[in-house]
């Protein structure tokens, strides 16, 4: 299952998301963030940092919500029968229809599928060229400090009615970082 739904939902994934992909992973995660804040404090020597983190992720994932993402791409029934029997089997201690089953390779699969809805909406929507992901931590390096507040506000409000996940402000950070930081 874990090959197919990768097969299917791989080639939409963004390249700046690094938890539990070929090729990726926590080491190519921080080089890249390197990468940016050297992008990014270019003109001025300086760069800004915001920092999200999801209030219990893997807990409070929307079951109903990834399994309508799940089927925009997948139109076999028997695998989505699959799909909802694994998705049936987690029980949350937040919510009813909540959470994906951790220990279980799917749940990597199924928190990229999920959280690529984020990814994207920052990406196109947003415009942030310096966005890491991984796992549900969110890393965006800014040239200046111009619209920090307002992205972080606007993808908390994003997350909430999209994906009814909660980022609350003290999961958050902006920090100024020097060159070579």
């Amino acid at each position: 299952m874990y090959d197919y739904l990768l097969s299917c939902f791989e080639p939409a994934f963004i390249s700046d998301s690094y938890a539990s992909r070929i090729d990726k992973g926590q080491y190519k995660a921080i080089n890249t963030f390197r990468y940016f804040i050297k992008l990014a404090s270019r003109a001025h020597n300086t760069c800004y940092v915001l920092t999200c983190d999801v209030r219990k992720y893997f807990d409070t994932t929307d079951q109903n919500i990834l399994f309508d993402i799940i089927k925009e791409k997948i139109f076999c029934g028997k695998v989505l029968k699959i799909i909802k029997e694994i998705l049936s089997s987690y029980h949350s201690p937040v919510s009813v229809q909540k959470g994906i089953p951790l220990g279980n390779i799917t749940s990597q699969i199924f928190a990229n599928i999920y959280l690529n809805t984020l990814d994207q909406y920052v990406k196109k929507e947003l415009k942030c060229r310096f966005y890491i992901r991984y796992n549900d931590d969110v890393v965006i390096v800014f040239e200046n400090s111009n619209s920090i507040i307002t992205t972080r506000d606007t993808i908390i409000l994003f997350v909430k009615k999209n994906l009814l996940l909660d980022i609350p402000i003290q999961k958050t950070s902006i920090k100024k970082s020097p060159l070579g930081s």
